[in-house]
């Protein structure tokens, strides 16, 4: 069987403007402290007070945006985590394919290829006609609401249940999934592919 298998959460982020005001702190403190190190002279008194008043004025802006940051409210925002989870009879297993891995074909559905990396292919040795389930990164296009997939389809596939992500920012820094999560199982239906 292929089930599409959906993690939704929210998690609690800090507001935009937080943010914009954090960089703005950073930034204001560095230009305060250059401005500073440059003007500030203590053996000339107008240098001096021109100094010390850039200070006093970069501490009371830091004062207030520091201030304005953490007293504004945090934003909801809605996460989603998705694989396919692919768990039956090993039909065939294909080492070396063109592109890269071995190949593992389930008997309830041969004609989606699971692709592994040759680094698991050891865990698949032998184990023709033996029960397994493999875990893999959904097609960009899957329809969440009404999954499908067409035959011919290759997935890429890990023996462990990863959280695929389909931004490349994610896969490099993918979020926890946590305890809390809303997770949805869709099966997934096999159709021909249209003819040219």
């Amino acid at each position: 069987m292929m089930d599409l298998i959906v993690n939704t959460w929210n998690t609690s982020d800090p507001a935009p403007l937080s943010v914009a005001l954090i960089i703005a702190s950073i930034i204001t403190a560095a230009v305060g402290y250059i401005a500073v190190a440059l003007v500030y002279d203590k053996t000339r008194r107008p240098r001096k007070i021109a100094g010390l008043t850039i200070g006093i004025v970069t501490t009371l802006a830091l004062a207030t945006m520091i201030t304005v940051t953490y007293s504004l409210p945090r934003v909801e925002n809605p996460n989603a985590a998705s694989y396919i989870e692919a768990s039956g009879t090993v039909d065939t297993i294909t080492p070396d394919l063109n592109r890269g891995g071995t190949g593992i074909r389930l008997t309830d559905h041969p004609e989606i290829l699971l692709a592994i990396n040759e680094n698991e292919a050891d865990r698949f040795a032998g184990l023709e006609d033996h029960p397994t389930t493999l875990y893999c990164k959904p097609p960009s296009e899957l329809n969440r609401d009404d999954p499908a997939l067409a035959a011919g389809t290759i997935l890429d596939c890990a023996s462990t249940p990863t959280s695929f992500r389909n931004s490349k920012l994610d896969d490099l820094f993918p979020p926890d999934i946590p305890g809390s999560a809303q997770t949805t199982t869709t099966a997934i239906h096999i159709v021909d592919e249209p003819n040219p």
